[in-house]
């Protein structure tokens, strides 16, 4: 709306200059109005330009997001964006946690734990203190297995593909639609100045 106001303005001036005989003043502003349509035209190129670009673009984002990503972690983003494994598979493919192992250690703890607890209870543990130390250390270790397990569930291919189709959704259709919104209504205002 402020670049037809200024339009309007350069075009009355240029006129004034024309009905007065200025001829720099009628230089100066037919220049300024020709760089005002330069800079209009310039923006509804990059418009067109860029909902052109998330038409082609969007239906294609996954892929090109696979090629970017890191080989390490090809395996999390595949299964994340067209769960095509388990997260616990991919987490194994790409090296970076050995779930397989921090289970091993956690179960290996545990029959530790409760094995020296057992032989110290033999005799020692009249009042049972000790036998509640060991209920809560081995209730602490199924918790946190419960947890590990939790946390698995939580980064799941179903959580994260909501909150990516949203902020997909957002960039792919919102802002193209936006764009061609005021596109359209930046042209309805100049026709209808116009006339």
């Amino acid at each position: 709306m402020i670049v037809f106001a200024v339009a309007l303005a350069l075009l009355l001036l240029a006129c004034a200059a024309l009905l007065f005989n200025v001829p720099a003043l009628l230089t100066l502003s037919t220049l300024a109005l020709a760089v005002l349509l330069a800079l209009y035209f310039a923006v509804a190129l990059l418009l067109a330009a860029a909902v052109a670009g998330s038409d082609d673009l969007c239906p294609a984002t996954e892929t090109i997001a696979l090629k970017y990503v890191p080989a390490r972690f090809q395996p999390i983003a595949t299964y994340l964006l067209f769960d095509q494994s388990t997260l616990e598979a991919a987490l194994r493919q790409s090296d970076l946690v050995d779930l397989g192992q921090i289970d091993g250690q956690a179960a290996t703890l545990a029959t530790s734990i409760v094995g020296n607890l057992t032989a110290l209870l033999q005799g020692a543990d009249a009042n049972g203190t000790l036998a509640s130390a060991a209920a809560t250390a081995n209730a602490t270790l199924v918790g946190v297995l419960g947890s590990r397990d939790a946390l698995l569930r939580t980064a799941s291919h179903a959580s994260f593909i909501v909150v990516y189709a949203g902020a997909k959704s957002y960039a792919c259709c919102r802002v193209p639609d936006d764009m061609v919104t005021v596109r359209l209504c930046a042209r309805i205002v100049s026709l209808s100045s116009a006339t």
